[in-house]
């Protein structure tokens, strides 16, 4: 029942078995896409990525779901409950009908635009970023802080070094008005808003 209520979630899209594999970015996209969706069956959001075998998966303890894609059939898998591994079949036609897949990404993709970060009822955050082709920039105005940044499938990686802090942050899509913030490293702590390995969303 579970199986069939996904797959009705997409469109039918056909692909020769030629289809190229799938990358970790669209991987990751596809599973965002899929939290903001059907948050019902995946959560908490924003579960980390873990490679096991042939399959790479997100366990989502709120509601004990697996989802994931086994990269030597190339076919999405789902496991909820105590239920046995279900096939969802060729994960390419997922991935096109999420908007995940990477060439359309990066062709139709826009991070231009105010971005804002609601971190309580009375406190927000908001991220300015300019788009030229893949070279993205990105500015806090409450802070002046910049950053650069370069586009690559779904997910851009930023870089700060403007003598306030060095920074690095990785952003990923998660829908046209929705992406996810990842800081990887940064310092001197006094400067960071954000600890490392701490993600935030970032709405439009």
């Amino acid at each position: 029942m579970i199986k069939k209520w996904l797959c009705a979630a997409f469109p039918l899209v056909l692909f020769s078995a030629s289809s190229p594999a799938a990358t970790n970015q669209e991987m990751d996209c596809l599973f965002n896409w899929a939290e903001t969706t059907y948050g019902q069956l995946f959560a908490p959001a924003q579960a980390p990525s873990q490679a096991v075998s042939t399959y790479y998966f997100r366990y989502y303890s709120g509601t004990n779901a697996y989802l994931g894609v086994d990269t030597a059939t190339q076919h999405a898998v789902f496991l909820y409950g105590s239920g046995g591994l279900q096939d969802l079949g060729d994960v390419a036609p997922f991935i096109a009908a999420s908007g995940c897949g990477a060439s359309t990404a990066t062709q139709t993709m826009s991070y231009a635009g105010t971005w804002t970060w609601s971190a309580g009822a009375y406190y927000s955050v908001q991220f300015v970023l300019t788009q030229s082709g893949t070279d993205l920039t990105a500015e806090i105005p409450s802070t002046g802080q910049h950053f650069t940044g370069k586009l690559s499938g779904t997910t851009a990686v930023f870089n700060e070094d403007d003598g306030k802090a060095t920074a690095q942050a990785t952003v990923t899509l998660v829908s046209s008005n929705t992406v996810d913030l990842r800081m990887d490293s940064c310092a001197p702590t006094l400067m960071c808003m954000l600890q490392p390995g701490q993600t935030i969303r970032l709405t439009k």
